[in-house]
């Protein structure tokens, strides 16, 4: 099974599906203004085509992406030229001392495709908080666990490309198969892919973010923006 997000469908998701990111981006912005925090380093994992790297660029932060997909990060790299990039997993990449992290999307949960089961995040966790100086802020949001099973087909089309996923929950897995269709020049090409997230549990996640020094605010909403059905944020300060 080849990497997620392939050329074809990281394009896609960056001009019909960055709503989140750009909706996201200025509550999030709110959110370390509130807390104190107006410079200094962010770090942003699984950061995409890099939608809220360039909003927290350019309010101040040195901003450092993170992505597992080089698709996503030459994207990233025109939206914003002067940030920091690197290809690796969240689950390993190395952290410097930061002011921010930030996980938004549901990027904490994927898992790769030659990966059986998520890494514990609770080393994740760990990382970040090694990194972070004290008060600085671990922000991220994930699907969480429903007795009722998240199973649903969406498929959206324009001009030159169409996008179908179905989605299928089994226990704490949730499975989506994305088939891809996009015109290059009048040829239509095909790619498929398989993205497999981990569901948390709401109370066992808060309760390793305290385990490694953080205190913990869940939340429905960043700011004002609210999250998707069965999505959870998770606003974690590193203790003074």
């Amino acid at each position: 099974m080849r990497a997620l997000y392939q050329s074809d469908l990281a394009w896609i998701h960056h001009n019909a599906y960055g709503n989140f990111a750009t909706n996201a981006s200025p509550q999030l912005l709110g959110i370390l203004r509130n807390a104190g925090i107006r410079k200094g380093t962010l770090i942003d994992l699984a950061c995409g085509s890099g939608i809220w790297p360039n909003a927290a660029q350019k309010f101040g932060f040195n901003v450092i992406g993170i992505d597992r997909s080089r698709s996503m990060l030459e994207l990233a790299k025109h939206v914003v030229p002067k940030a920091q990039f690197r290809c690796a997993s969240l689950h390993n990449a190395s952290l410097p001392p930061c002011d921010v992290v930030t996980i938004i999307g549901e990027g904490i949960q994927y898992l790769q495709p030659n990966e059986d089961k998520l890494p514990p995040v609770a080393n994740l966790f760990k990382r970040v908080s090694a990194a972070l100086r004290p008060g600085g802020l671990f922000i991220f949001d994930a699907i969480a666990r429903s007795e009722k099973p998240m199973n649903y087909f969406h498929g959206k089309a324009k001009r030159d490309w169409t996008v179908f996923v179905e989605a299928k929950q089994k226990g704490n897995l949730l499975a989506r198969h994305i088939v891809v269709f996009r015109n290059i020049d009048g040829n239509w090409r095909r790619s498929d892919e398989i993205h497999r997230v981990s569901l948390f549990d709401v109370e066992k996640t808060a309760t390793a973010l305290r385990a490694c020094g953080f205190e913990v605010q869940t939340t429905r909403k960043y700011g004002s923006f609210e999250l998707a059905p069965n999505r959870v944020g998770f606003i974690a300060q590193k203790k003074r």
